[in-house]
C-alpha cells in the first residue's frame, strides 16, 4: 500500500530532477567528450593532442586530454578528451575514428623484431562519443 505509493512518487520526482543537469550529475560533460580506444601504450597526452590535429581548437581547456590508466598505473589504451561542445565532439569522432596515430619513438619497424611487436609505433584508434561508449557502466 503506502510504501508502493511513496516509491512511485519518489521515482517521478527523481526523473524530473534529472532533467535539470545540476552539478551533482556526474555524466555532465560526457555529451561533449569522446573516448579514444586502442591507443599505443607509448602514447602520451602530447601524442594525443597531435592526433587531434585541427580539432584541438575545440578542447575545453588545458586538462581536456586525460589518459586512462589501469589500476597498476599503466596506460590502458584509453583516453578521454573533453570538448567545448557536443558538435565539436561529434566532429572529432567523425574525423578521427579509425585513423592511425603516430607515436614519438615508434620509428620504422625493426627487421629483427618478432612480427607481433612490429608497428608498435602506429595503430588505428577508435573514437566514441563518451555518452555512447561501449561497455558503459549503468547503475
Amino acid at each position: 500500500g503506502e510504501i508502493g505509493q511513496a516509491m512511485v512518487a519518489f521515482g517521478a520526482a527523481g526523473s524530473a530532477a534529472g532533467e535539470g543537469r545540476g552539478p551533482e550529475d556526474e555524466e555532465d560533460g560526457n555529451d561533449a567528450a569522446v573516448q579514444l580506444r586502442g591507443l599505443p601504450y607509448k602514447a602520451t597526452v602530447s601524442d594525443i593532442r597531435a592526433f587531434l590535429g585541427d580539432f584541438i581548437v575545440n578542447l575545453q581547456n588545458e586538462t581536456s586530454v586525460q589518459l586512462v590508466l589501469n589500476r597498476d598505473g599503466r596506460p590502458s589504451g584509453f583516453a578521454r578528451v573533453q570538448f567545448n561542445s557536443v558538435e565539436a565532439a561529434a566532429a572529432a569522432k567523425d574525423g578521427l575514428h579509425n585513423r592511425f596515430m603516430e607515436v614519438a619513438g615508434g620509428g620504422p619497424p625493426d627487421p629483427k623484431a618478432p612480427m607481433a611487436s612490429q608497428g608498435g609505433g602506429q595503430r588505428y584508434v577508435e573514437v566514441f562519443l563518451y555518452s555512447e561508449r561501449p561497455n558503459k557502466l549503468r547503475f
